[in-house]
């Protein structure tokens, strides 16, 4: 019986120490998403922003597309 509570024991240290690995893990993966949602966010600010600075103003009543 001693033996048996002693290999339980075991597995159940084996268990959470896997657990927490995961969970360290799921963490790590959690900061790396979150810093790539940043990184694409500020990219896609300064895309917008590169693309206002060199499209042509929209056709307006006061400012007609050239040819209509």
């Amino acid at each position: 019986m001693e033996e048996q509570l002693v290999g339980l024991r075991a597995v159940v240290g084996e268990a959470e120490s896997a657990q927490r690995a995961a969970e360290q893990q799921a963490a790590e993966v959690t900061s790396e998403l979150a810093g790539a949602q940043t990184r694409n966010t500020t990219l896609q600010e300064a895309y917008e922003a590169l693309l206002q600075r060199i499209s042509p103003v929209p056709a307006s009543p006061d400012n007609p597309v050239p040819g209509s």
